[in-house]
């Protein structure tokens, strides 16, 4: 789990504070293997201070070794209509689209008036 949170921490960049709370719901024992399932309450702060919070949900299996439960798969879950991260990407996606039109219709303008005024010339 420890790497699983290290590999967040990369992706999300320098700044960024990850909060997460566990809320453990059921276990299953099987002799010295254990499926345990819950959700999170998650938050990130960015380095530029925006924030998200999501809720995800998670099963983990852990195997009992010399007498201590250790994880050994872990899966986590987010809701895929209702997803802090995607709506985040999607509004910087607008604003890069926006940009390009506005650059597009910059260039598009200068090209005609160039256009314009070799055509008086000539």
């Amino acid at each position: 789990m420890q790497t699983f949170i290290e590999g967040i921490m990369k992706q999300l960049g320098e700044g960024a504070i990850y909060r997460v709370k566990l809320r453990p719901d059921t276990t299953d024992f099987h002799g010295d293997i254990a499926i345990a399932h819950g959700e999170s309450d998650e938050s990130v702060t960015f380095g530029n201070g925006k924030s998200i919070a999501y809720v995800t949900k998670w099963t983990a299996v852990l195997k009992k070794v010399d007498g201590a439960w250790k994880a050994a798969r872990l899966h986590v879950s987010l809701n895929p209509i209702d997803n802090p991260i995607i709506t985040l990407q999607q509004g910087l996606l607008r604003w890069v689209w926006a940009a390009g039109g506005a650059v597009s219709g910059i260039v598009a303008l200068l090209i005609f008036r160039l256009l314009r005024r070799t055509g008086k010339q000539g």
